[in-house]
């Protein structure tokens, strides 16, 4: 019996792409930095809420929808610079491994299940780590926040748009790589939408933590050069 092969759609940064502890903490810092332009102190939750998930409803909620579009503006430029910064530091680097894995997944994969990225990472920083680290040859399909959707992840619609892309939902499996709790509560969302989905979410977690739900089928990795052999595993089961 032939496999139905998954089509596999990958997260950027802390998936691909390596960061330094430091960056979290300064981007944290370029949000408040601009809301406090604005005259606003934002509590520490709120600022969560932009730092994981580029919330952009809350920040319409405290400056109005006339200036958001702006103050999302200043961000990513202000994140844009930090990114090149810490990269020509080497602060920011690409995953050990991560372009033989993407290469040897496009050799196991069929052409009608070519790789997609769906990320919340802002577009010119995204664009410029895939260019920057040689990614961009490897994605057919990429999906980036303010770019093609406007929803942040863990909100599903962009996850189901993009497997709507490859075929008619839930009749083919599919593999979601990320590393965020985020990314878990993403899919645990889609299924919730259409509960046949067969979506599966492959968690690289260099510290090997526990899957952030037990909800969703989630295969653990601690590195992404184990891809290759979970991918080969998920594709005997389909």
């Amino acid at each position: 019996m032939n496999p139905t092969f998954p089509a596999f759609i990958f997260d950027l940064d802390g998936t691909l792409v390596k960061f330094s502890a430091g960056y979290s903490h300064r981007y944290a810092n370029i949000i408040r930095d601009v809301f406090r332009s604005y005259e606003i102190e934002p509590d520490e939750e709120f600022i969560k809420r932009i730092e994981l998930y580029g919330d952009f409803e809350a920040i319409i909620d405290l400056i109005g929808d006339r200036w958001a579009e702006y103050f999302w503006f200043r961000v990513e430029a202000a994140d844009f610079a930090l990114r090149k910064e810490l990269m020509a530091a080497g602060e920011i680097t690409i995953m050990p491994g991560a372009l033989e894995v993407l290469g040897m997944l496009l050799e196991i994969l069929p052409p009608n299940r070519p790789l997609s990225l769906l990320s919340n990472t802002h577009p010119p920083s995204a664009f410029w780590e895939m260019w920057q680290f040689n990614l961009l040859p490897y994605f057919k399909r990429i999906y980036l926040l303010n770019w093609n959707f406007s929803v942040a992840k863990p909100d599903p619609s962009a996850l189901i748009d993009c497997i709507g892309e490859y075929d008619q939902i839930c009749s083919f499996p599919v593999v979601y790589v990320g590393d965020s709790a985020g990314d878990a509560e993403m899919i645990h969302r889609a299924c919730g939408l259409h509960p046949e989905l067969p979506v599966t979410l492959v968690q690289v977690s260099p510290a090997g933590v526990c899957p952030y739900r037990e909800d969703i089928s989630c295969h653990l990795i601690e590195d992404l050069r184990m891809l290759p052999d979970v991918a080969r595993q998920i594709i005997s089961q389909s």
